[in-house]
C-alpha cells in the first residue's frame, strides 16, 4: 500500500556559527504593538494640546490682567493731574495769607509801638525822634531830671512789647533858658501777629 504525503515538508534550517535566529512574532502580536505605539502618540498629542491651551489661557489672563493695570493707569493719572493742581493752588493759596498776615503785622506792628511809647510817658517826659530796624529801637527824647528818665525806663520794661531797653546817653542842656536832659534809648520791640499768637496757643 502506498502513502501519499500532502502535506507541505517542512523545511529544516541549519544554523550556523556566528547567525543570530530570527525571532518569529506572530501578525496577532504585531498587531497590538502598532496599537499602543498609535495610543502612545494620541496621549503625547493630548498633552501637548492641553499644555498649549493652558499656556495660551495663562497668556490671554496676563494680558487681560496688564490691560485693566493699564486702564487704571490712565484713571489714576486724571487724580493725580488734579491733585497736583488742587496742591498747587493751596500752596499758592498759603502764599498769598502768609503775604496778607505779614502785611497786616507790619501795618499793626508800628502802630502798637507807638501807642506803647506813648502811652509809657510819665509826664515832663517827651520824644524828639524814633528809629525803628528790624526789632531794633532808638529812642531820643527829653526830659526835666533823671528821675523821670528812669522812670521811663521802668515802664517799657513793664511792657509786653519791649525787652533790654538800655539808657544810652543822658546829656543836660538849656533849652529856652531851662534846662533839660537830652537821652538816648535803645530797646528791642516784641510783636507777634494775631494769627501767630493763636498758633502758638494752639499747640
Amino acid at each position: 500500500m502506498i502513502k501519499i504525503n500532502l502535506l507541505k515538508p517542512q523545511k529544516k534550517e541549519i544554523i550556523r556559527p556566528g547567525e543570530e535566529i530570527e525571532e518569529i512574532v506572530r501578525p496577532e502580536v504585531k498587531k497590538e504593538v502598532k496599537n499602543y505605539s498609535v495610543y502612545i502618540i494620541l496621549a503625547v498629542l493630548i498633552v501637548i494640546a492641553g499644555l498649549f491651551f493652558f499656556q495660551n489661557r495663562a497668556i490671554k489672563n496676563e494680558r487681560e490682567a496688564l490691560e485693566r493695570a493699564r486702564e487704571e493707569r490712565r484713571k489714576l493719572a486724571y487724580i493725580v493731574r488734579d491733585l497736583e493742581e488742587l496742591q498747587k493752588k493751596k500752596l499758592l493759596v498759603e502764599k498769598k495769607i502768609e503775604l496778607i498776615n505779614n502785611l497786616r503785622a507790619k501795618q499793626e506792628a508800628p502802630v502798637i509801638m507807638m501807642d506803647e511809647l506813648s502811652r509809657n510817658l510819665p509826664d515832663w517826659v517827651w520824644l524828639t525822634s524814633l528809629k525803628f530796624s528790624a526789632n531794633k529801637i532808638e529812642i531820643r527824647g527829653r526830659a526835666l531830671s533823671n528821675n523821670l528818665i528812669a522812670d521811663y525806663i521802668t515802664n517799657l520794661n513793664r511792657s509786653p512789647y519791649f525787652i533790654n531797653v538800655n539808657l544810652i546817653d543822658s546829656t543836660q542842656k538849656r533849652i529856652g533858658g531851662e534846662p533839660v536832659l537830652e537821652f538816648t534809648l535803645t530797646s528791642e520791640f516784641i510783636y507777634q501777629p494775631y494769627s501767630q499768637q493763636k498758633i502758638e496757643q494752639g499747640k
